[in-house]
């Protein structure tokens, strides 16, 4: 695709409520309900997102995340004004192909979705747990994570062009488009809210660093499922839609198994969550889920505002 056709597609999009100066923002947030509903739920929570410079997080993203929520402030890079003056100097010379590799990504969508599950995590919180719970600490800080896994992993389900996987791959982590038809058709067939908590479930397993979902573990999910989700509306799953939520499911273990442990293991310590980190994980977190209403309540609650679904929690 030329460059002039992307950045005509981006200033068509340019919207009141969106960023001008981040490629393909106003395009996704029309056409993409995931990343219109999460932009819309950070600003609802008075996050700002400005393109002034943060040397610290355009050092070391990962370790200001935390002063990121403390501040509501949301820091990104102008990627379109150099992509403009380009096309300026030498009109209709240039390809996507030319620049894609060395342009500035931007990641508000994924840090949007970490300011979203914070304070639905806080609106879920089980008073009676003990501030220092290690385990439901641990437990909060990967649902948050997994919460924005699964928003990214979703979101390519609309990605049906080539013009709408550009702009979304320019501003998200996970970008599985050759996943995109049996993503789109299991949200069809099952239902938004119980494939998003279903990946919510799925990449928690991942990021404890587990390989896989086993048949216990996948069991436990599905009733979960159920729990979660009204049972005067919701019917059983049919065999065959397991199947398939099986099949999806080994998505959220394509996770760079070095990222996993070196992300979740810096952030755990940056929590002043020290030592080995296999053994810190080592719990069975499921049953802290299994255990709690209100857990499934948040479950349920971060699938209703990333997909727009009615929550049926309770």
């Amino acid at each position: 695709m030329k460059l002039n056709q992307l950045l005509q597609s981006h200033g068509a999009f340019e919207q009141a409520e969106g960023l001008p100066g981040n490629l393909g923002d106003g395009y996704l947030l029309t056409h993409n309900r995931i990343y219109k509903n999460i932009r819309k739920a950070a600003k609802d929570l008075h996050y700002k997102f400005v393109d002034q410079p943060d040397n610290f997080y355009q050092a070391l993203p990962l370790s200001q995340l935390d002063n990121l929520m403390a501040k509501k402030t949301i820091p990104y890079t102008d990627n379109v004004s150099v992509l403009e003056h380009l096309e300026t100097t030498a009109p209709g010379r240039f390809y996507w192909d030319d620049v894609t590799d060395n342009l500035k990504k931007n990641y508000l969508f994924h840090e949007s979705c970490h300011a979203v599950a914070k304070d639905l995590t806080r609106q879920f919180k089980n008073e009676k747990d003990p501030a220092d719970d290690l385990a439901n600490r641990i437990l909060s800080i990967l649902l948050e994570e997994s919460f924005a896994n699964t928003c990214e992993l979703l979101g390519v389900a609309e990605a049906k062009d080539q013009t709408h996987r550009i702009f979304y791959e320019q501003n998200s982590y996970i970008c599985m488009f050759s996943d995109r038809t049996l993503i789109h058709s299991a949200l069809l067939e099952i239902g938004d809210t119980r494939v998003f908590m279903f990946f919510v479930l799925a990449y928690l397993h991942s990021n404890f660093l587990h390989q896989s979902l086993d048949e216990h573990a996948l069991a436990r999910i599905l009733i979960l499922l159920q729990k979660s989700s009204n049972p005067t509306s919701t019917r059983p799953l049919e065999p065959k839609q397991i199947k398939a939520l099986k099949a999806l499911g080994k998505i959220a273990f394509q996770l760079n198994p070095r990222f996993r442990e070196v992300t979740t293991g810096f952030y755990l310590r940056l929590n002043g969550i020290n030592g080995n980190l296999k053994t810190i994980l080592n719990f069975d977190f499921l049953h802290l889920i299994e255990s709690k209403e209100g857990s499934q309540k948040l479950l349920a609650a971060m699938a209703g505002l990333a997909t727009g679904a009615k929550a049926t929690a309770g």
